[in-house]
């Protein structure tokens, strides 16, 4: 959690965004929060191939593949 002071007689706390480098997001919060996102502009066949296929990215070749995906 940082803190930054604010004025001499105010001190504020936060925590970091869930997703961020210091607070990830888990597999299962990416997954809800994209195919509540996505499958009503996508469809839930195409949003559930996208998953891990996004997944997988930094492993790929070339990114195509999800690009074609995401195309709407």
């Amino acid at each position: 959690m940082k803190r930054r002071r604010l004025n001499q007689s105010a001190d504020v706390r936060w925590a970091q965004a869930i997703g961020h480098l210091q607070s990830p997001m888990a597999d299962a919060q990416f997954e809800a929060i994209f195919h509540g996102l996505a499958d009503p502009v996508i469809g839930a066949a195409r949003s559930a191939y996208f998953v891990p296929a996004a997944g997988a990215v930094r492993d790929a070749p070339k990114v195509q593949a999800l690009i074609a995906l995401a195309h709407i």
